[in-house]
């Protein structure tokens, strides 16, 4: 098992394999209902528990190779951050107990023939609100470094996570009022039984279902600038053309269901064709989010491929598997109709590792970067898909800076006045010191320019 991890955090293929087979399965576990909707006879009851076990297992055992890759990536920073090491302990609590109720599940479908409504929920909310959590932490850290960089990247970042924050709070709205709305148990019969009494609850759920796919696509949007610009150094490698359409393809393939859905572009095939359409319409589009989370995390993803420094280059890995997996695990429409066994729930179980990884790859990266001046200088010859990095790394530079004079006008205060101007205030040194900075990026820029 040790060799195992240690090809996994010394090699990019494993990790990424297993992210793609995490989305796979998200992609399965999210579809399969509107998958037997369309189809003409359906699995058996027991095969469906027998199936979801099989899901819940895997899902399992590629958390555990992620917690793994994480704790490498920990393992190798220079500089301990008491916040990265508490979010570590709540995930692994948090994903600890998904992991029971998720067994639980299994063993009700299996021996018992019915799910739970209370537990499906409390997977929702367990998975939701912590993933909420560490994403809002990592947001905070964005606005600090736009305050201290006020770069347009940092911006474009804090207002996209803000959106998926926004998203996410709707989701759980909203899969929380359809839950309501069932009995406490949910029996085990064929899928298009449980469903054929289900009926939509209302103008609420239709507010929450438009809000959330607004909110979705503002998201989206919002990465995918930043995400374009950043691979634009590819551009030259692959021809401007071929660059545009591979860029262009993500917002198209994610727009389009939401377009179809309030235009009624596919009516007519709808009414011809019913549920042979649907079921290739399912198979095209319904992995829409993994792929918008593709090309956000390719952005890391490549950045990594240029880091020489291991312990950089993990940590800048993790955030874009977080990012590909954030968005994989963002998808709702699983949890559409609620059916025994509960498919849909463990892609949201995911939730918790993506947000967590995302968080723990910038934050980490940034920080280890911001004590290296070497490595920053390397990977600023790399091109503009190291801005965002470059940017925060900066900004978190002033900021230990700042931080530093603070502590000093304090400690000096404190033991001794008489070496502190008293017609002189505390906002005055830090301005000294911003100055004193600036300075050194203008002499820095003369140097560079010289050269």
């Amino acid at each position: 098992m040790k060799s195992i991890l240690t090809s996994i955090g010394t090699h990019s293929v494993p990790i990424f394999l297993l992210t793609l087979l995490a989305s796979v399965i998200m992609i399965l576990d999210s579809i399969i209902v509107n998958v037997y909707i369309n189809i003409p006879n359906e699995p058996s009851p027991i095969e469906n528990a027998h199936l979801f076990t099989i899901l819940v297992i895997i899902f399992i055992l590629i958390n555990f190779f992620l917690l793994a890759y994480a704790r490498i990536g920990l393992s190798r920073l220079k500089k301990s951050m008491s916040s990265i090491s508490h979010s570590n302990r709540i995930l692994v609590v948090s994903q600890l107990i998904i992991f029971a109720s998720l067994i639980i599940m299994s063993i009700h479908v299996l021996v018992y023939r019915f799910n739970e409504i209370m537990l499906i929920s409390f997977v929702i909310y367990l998975s939701s609100i912590t993933s909420i959590g560490f994403l809002i932490f990592l947001n905070y850290q964005f606005f600090k470094w736009f305050l201290s960089k006020r770069n347009p990247l940092i911006l474009l970042y804090s207002i996209a996570f803000v959106f998926v924050i926004a998203s996410l709070i709707t989701s759980v709205l909203y899969l929380g009022t359809n839950l309501s709305h069932y009995d406490s148990d949910v029996r085990l019969t064929f899928i298009k039984t449980q469903i054929s009494g289900y009926s939509n609850y209302g103008e609420n759920l239709d507010l929450l279902t438009n809000l959330y796919n607004y909110l979705s696509i503002f998201s989206f949007m919002t990465l995918w600038i930043p995400s374009v610009y950043l691979l634009k150094s590819h551009a030259i490698k692959l021809g401007k053309i071929r660059y545009y359409i591979l860029v262009t393809i993500p917002i198209i393939y994610f727009v389009l269901p939401f377009l179809v859905t309030q235009y009624g572009i596919f009516d007519q095939f709808i009414s011809e064709y019913d549920s042979e359409f649907n079921l290739i319409y399912y198979y095209l589009f319904s992995p829409y989010k993994q792929v918008g989370g593709l090309l956000f995390g390719l952005v890391f993803w490549l950045t990594a491929s240029k880091i020489k420094r291991e312990n950089v280059k993990i940590l800048v890995r993790i955030a874009g598997l977080g990012m590909i997996m954030l968005f994989g695990s963002m998808v709702i429409h699983g949890l559409t109709y609620v059916v025994s066994p509960p498919f849909g729930i463990v892609t949201i179980g995911f939730l918790p590792i993506a947000a967590y990884l995302l968080l723990l790859g910038i934050f980490s990266s940034t920080i280890e970067l911001s004590v290296d001046s070497k490595i920053r200088r390397e990977l600023q010859k790399t091109g503009k898909q190291f801005a965002l990095l470059d940017s925060i790394s900066k900004a978190q530079v002033e900021k230990s800076v700042l931080n530093t004079v603070k502590q000093v006008i304090k400690e000096t205060d404190v033991k001794d006045t008489n070496y502190v101007d008293p017609n002189i205030l505390n906002e005055d040194y830090l301005e000294y010191a911003k100055e004193v900075m600036n300075e050194i990026k203008r002499i820095q820029g003369k140097d560079n320019a010289s050269k």
